[in-house]
């Protein structure tokens, strides 16, 4: 990858760890996905991204790059207009049950141009996971179904509500069928 395609990285930290370092890198990197208390993502300029890790290596952190387009970051601004274009025409409505925004850890407006506007927000700027499942565990989910990605997610959501009763689910996990699991 190069700078001007960016680049995301996988850290074994919290987010407050991470953003504790990321203040002094030089350009564009930020927490990109906050996922759990021990794994976030960060993004931006495959320069600063390679400091950053180089700098939490230094401290013992483990972090690993990604070929991944640097999304969730202000590298992202041009997908923005990429992603206007293919929504106009499609219609949004309002929701007949909540659904919860990655960004806001909250439930989407009821408004159909304010979920268009936030998803479109979306694409280039951080994913609060963590929080979001805090957030639904706090509003009464105890149930989480994760469907599609292989459940890659259900250690972080096991991190994140240890302290907590809940089960996590995942439909298609490598290895094991869905009656399986």
């Amino acid at each position: 990858p190069d700078d001007r395609k960016g680049m995301w990285a996988v850290v074994a930290a919290s987010a407050e760890q991470v953003e504790a370092f990321l203040h002094h890198i030089p350009g564009i990197v930020n927490v990109t996905m906050d996922v759990s208390p021990t794994q976030v993502f960060i993004g931006g300029e495959v320069t600063a991204v390679r400091a950053a890790l180089q700098q939490l290596q230094k401290q013992g952190v483990w972090g690993q790059e990604l070929p991944v387009v640097p999304v969730h970051t202000p590298l992202a601004d041009s997908f923005t207009a990429r992603l206007r274009s293919v929504l106009t025409g499609v219609p949004f409505q309002t929701p007949e049950y909540p659904v919860y925004c990655g960004m806001s850890a909250q439930p989407y407006p009821g408004e159909p141009e304010e979920i268009r506007r936030l998803l479109l927000e979306s694409i280039s700027r951080p994913v609060h996971i963590r929080e979001t499942v805090s957030q639904l565990y706090r509003d009464g989910v105890r149930i989480f179904l994760q469907l599609g990605g292989g459940g890659k997610l259900l250690t972080n959501i096991q991190s994140t509500l240890a302290l907590h009763p809940h089960i996590a689910l995942s439909i298609d996990r490598e290895h094991r069928g869905g009656l399986e699991q």
